[in-house]
């Protein structure tokens, strides 16, 4: 999405925050469709409270959400949620969208409430669409580490080690460009299909030793260390057939294409 906004005369930039009414407001004017991506994300370096994160991630986005319903030229409202609200399931099965949820932090649970508004606030002037998201991987002009395969990528990067814990956990993984290429699939969709819809947006599911393993072939100098002593709180498998289904939608980056691009980032070779 960065290649098809770079350079063209129709995108504006405007620096705020999703807090401000002002700025929102004013962002708002004349506008057709909201993507919202704006969120606080937890991560290695991070401590942000859970009154805060839900503060961010699920209050100022039901401020948003009413500032659009003032607006009646908006066609669509896309909300990038997350795979993490299913949380630990049985992993001898793809959860699908129909799935109870099952959030085990205070990110996630931010994000369900937040889908749930969304969701329930659909109206005849209101479309929401809720894009569920496989963990995010892959270089990007604004580049954000605290992403796990990122994470992994940079500590065999400036560490030569990678210490793992919970390592037959299962993951959900997307190509941060194929995230993109999925909005604009639910943007380019006729309102009917997407309307009031959840779509679980992803590539590939692996155990973290797998991903692992990949990393190890890219950063063969890394020494990797397996804790036994602490459980990951999150394993599942997730199916991305309904997207696939209702709007066309395939990845087409897989894991050691991201890992390789994110090499070549921190080397100073990529374009």
């Amino acid at each position: 999405m960065y290649q098809l906004v770079r350079g063209n005369s129709n995108f504006e930039f405007v620096k705020g925050d999703v807090g401000d009414i002002d700025a929102i407001t004013q962002s708002l004017k004349d506008i057709d469709v909201v993507v919202h991506l704006a969120a606080l994300v937890p991560g290695p370096g991070t401590s942000y409270d859970a009154k805060t994160m839900l503060r961010v991630n699920f209050e100022l986005s039901r401020q948003l959400v009413e500032l659009c319903k003032n607006k009646d030229k908006i066609e669509k409202f896309i909300f990038t949620s997350t795979c993490g609200n299913y949380g630990i399931s049985d992993t001898t099965k793809y959860v699908t969208e129909s799935e109870p949820l099952n959030p085990t932090s205070p990110y996630a649970e931010a994000k369900v409430k937040a889908e749930e508004y969304f969701l329930n606030s659909a109206e005849e002037s209101f479309h929401p669409t809720v894009l569920r998201l496989a963990t995010v991987f892959g270089p990007s002009p604004k580049m954000s580490w605290e992403s796990m395969v990122n994470t992994f990528v940079l500590e065999a990067f400036n560490k030569r080690s990678i210490i793992i814990y919970g390592a037959q956990s299962w993951r959900p993984l997307v190509h941060i460009d194929d995230v993109a290429q999925a909005i604009l699939h639910v943007l380019r969709a006729p309102l009917n299909l997407v309307f009031r819809q959840v779509f679980n947006v992803g590539s590939l599911n692996c155990q973290k030793i797998q991903i692992i393993n990949v990393i190890k072939e890219a950063f063969p100098q890394a020494v990797i260390e397996i804790k036994s002593d602490a459980a990951d709180p999150r394993s599942y498998k997730v199916s991305f057939d309904k997207i696939s289904r209702a709007l066309g939608f395939q990845a087409t980056k897989g894991l050691e294409e991201g890992i390789k691009e994110m090499k070549e980032l921190l080397e100073g070779k990529y374009r």
